[in-house]
Parts: C-alpha cells; sequence; structure tokens
C-alpha cells in the first residue's frame, strides 16, 4: 500500500467541517498555495520544507527571485508568497484540490533528531533569541539552563517531549498529522514521504502535469547538518555544536527506550504515514 492509501486506511470516519479544516489551514505551518499551477504545498518544520519550499518555487519559476530575495527561502516565503493578493483564498480551497494538494512528510524517528540538532544549535546562539521559550522550558524540565549554550542529550530531549502537548507545541515539535487529515477531510491529498522524494516526485510531476524537477540540487542547503556514519550509541552525548559539524545518522540516537519513547509520541505520524525506525531515514 502506498503512504496515500495508507492515510486514506487510517483517517477515522468523523470528518471535520469544512469551516475546522480551513481555520486548521490558516494557522502555523500556512501552507502555500500557487494560482499559477493550482496546486498548494502543505509542510512541517523540520520535514524537509526548505526542501519543499524551494521545489514550489522552482514549480512556478519564481526559485531564482526567491533566493536573490533571501538567502533563506522562507524569507520569501512569509514577506513575499503568502502576501499574495489570491493566497488567502487559495488556502480555502485545499479541502477540494484532492491530489493537487500536496504535502511532505518526514520519518517521525529522523525528524525527532533533526528537532534535537536544531535547537542544540539554537542553544549555543547567544544573540538569537528565537526559541528562547522552547528552550526555557526544556532547562526547566531537565532542571539546569541550556540557553546560554549549555548542552543536552537526546535523551533529555526526548524527555521534554513527553511534557508536551504535541498537537499544539512549537512547529519544530508538532506531530505532522493535521485533524484535518486524521478526520479524513485530506484522504486524497498527494503525500510525498523526503526519503523517497527522487522516486516519488517524478511520477507526482508527471501525474499533475509539472515540470521535471531535480530533487539532488534543490535539497542542497547551507543550513543543513552533514550526517555521517558512527559507530556505537549517541543518545545520552551532549553535543556543544551541531552546525557545520558531521553528526551522527538518525539511527545511533536510539536504543529500545528512546525508540519506544518517540514511537509513543509520534505514533498517529508512523502510522499513518507508514514509517518505522528500520526503515528509510535521510541523511540529513
Amino acid at each position: 500500500m502506498d503512504s496515500s492509501g495508507r492515510l486514506r486506511e487510517f483517517a477515522r470516519s468523523i470528518v471535520v467541517p469544512d469551516r475546522v479544516c480551513i481555520s486548521e489551514l490558516e494557522t502555523d505551518p500556512v501552507p502555500l498555495y500557487s494560482e499559477v499551477l493550482d496546486i498548494a504545498l502543505l509542510w512541517n518544520a523540520k520535514a524537509a520544507c526548505t526542501f519543499a519550499v524551494k521545489w514550489l518555487y522552482w514549480q512556478e519559476g519564481i526559485l531564482d527571485e526567491a533566493l536573490s530575495y533571501s538567502g533563506w527561502p522562507h524569507d520569501y516565503r512569509e514577506q513575499v508568497f503568502c502576501r499574495r493578493p489570491a493566497h488567502a483564498d487559495g488556502i480555502r480551497r485545499i479541502p477540494s484540490l484532492g491530489e493537487r494538494a500536496i504535502k511532505f512528510v518526514r520519518n517521525p524517528f529522523d525528524r525527532a533528531v533533526g528537532s534535537y540538532l536544531f535547537f542544540a544549535m539554537w542553544g549555543q546562539k547567544k544573540r538569537d533569541r528565537e526559541h528562547l521559550d522552547v528552550l526555557s522550558a526544556l532547562g526547566s524540565n531537565i532542571g539546569r539552563d541550556v540557553v546560554e549554550g549549555e548542552p543536552f542529550s537526546f535523551r533529555e530531549f526526548v524527555a521534554f517531549l513527553g511534557s508536551l502537548d504535541l498537537e499544539t507545541a512549537d512547529v519544530h515539535l508538532r506531530r505532522q498529522l493535521s485533524t484535518c487529515e486524521r478526520r479524513g477531510r485530506l484522504a486524497d491529498l498527494s503525500l510525498v514521504r523526503v526519503e523517497e522524494s527522487a522516486t516519488r516526485l517524478e511520477g507526482l510531476e508527471m501525474q499533475l502535469g509539472l515540470r521535471r524537477s531535480d530533487p539532488a540540487r534543490l535539497r542542497r542547503s547551507s543550513h543543513h547538518t552533514t550526517r555521517v556514519e558512527m559507530e556505537g550509541f549517541v543518545g545520552d552525548e551532549r553535543y556543544v555544536k551541531t552546525l557545520k559539524v558531521p553528526m551522527p545518522r538518525s539511527r545511533s540516537f536510539y536504543d529500545d527506550e528512546l525508540e519506544a519513547a518517540v514511537r509513543d509520541l509520534y505514533g498517529d505520524d508512523i502510522a499513518a504515514y507508514g514509517y518505522d525506525l528500520d526503515g528509510p531515514l535521510s541523511s540529513g
């Protein structure tokens, strides 16, 4: 069964009304709607969102414009793309777009490690206060300050996740599965599991009449952490630096206890999108 079929099987019989679904879609992370292509892109933070956004820009022929505006593609998303006059109306059309609503998803085991490394990185950047609330809450949970560059382990991070409501938490920690999907309102959307994007996008682009892209080129980004094969378990290591420093691949962060914890925390994502720890994990 493909991932879209699995999502339809997972969806429960009670369907939420359009107004509830649209209200959810209008909150962060807000999807992108392309009036030019009549497609919508649904995404989650730490689920290859930069790659997904660049893919949509490329499909519309505005990637160079977006990168000229800012080296960080999300600046253009927030300040230009989502402020287009027709964008809000396009968001309201998503429940009726069917397969032309496209969602990128990531293995939850991989994403949990990616979120950990993301916040470990921000913990080292004393001048950047964007994620102060998350780091402060994490420090309170583990009993020591981590805001001013004090490192913390993946095990401590997962324990912190267990204290949160992952339906409403920070977008980098929130579950990927939306209420609309859970209740069957977006059962026909096109899912792209990022680990399989090279082959999945080729078929989807042909199916929807889109241009053939080069996923490897679009995936390149200076903010990604390099991941390499390392022997041994590292889930109790406290990393001081993560940006531009090779980090172990996701599997090395897990023992049986941590696997069970993440499986419990993100169980709906794992079931709906057909993932497993020993399945494909991305390299970054």
